[in-house]
């Protein structure tokens, strides 16, 4: 329940603290998710408590995501000096596969 001194926190800034979108937070208040209140000027801010609240309800995740872009293209003839024609970013990649 708030308090009448209860802090109330703009959106950007509960979006941070839970690791959410702003248009997933939109979403959540307009499904009375999390409870928002507005003010004189029609702005939604979050109470603390319902923050809180939210996020003890929250997984944890540790989960990293990449998103990597290839494309294949024709191998050039060995360069003067036998240098390797593998570019350099597929053997990062492929040094990735082995971790």
């Amino acid at each position: 329940m708030m308090s009448t001194t209860e802090r109330l926190l703009r959106p950007k800034e509960v979006c941070q603290r839970l690791g959410i979108s702003y248009p997933t937070l939109a979403r959540w208040v307009k499904e009375g998710k999390i409870r928002a209140v507005r003010t004189a000027g029609g702005k939604y801010r979050i109470p603390e408590s319902e923050v809180r609240r939210i996020a003890e309800g929250l997984p944890v995740s540790k989960e990293v995501r990449a998103v990597i872009y290839a494309r294949e293209l024709p191998i050039p003839e060995k360069r003067p000096g036998g240098a390797d024609p593998v570019p350099e970013a597929v053997l990062l990649l492929q040094g990735l596969q082995g971790r």
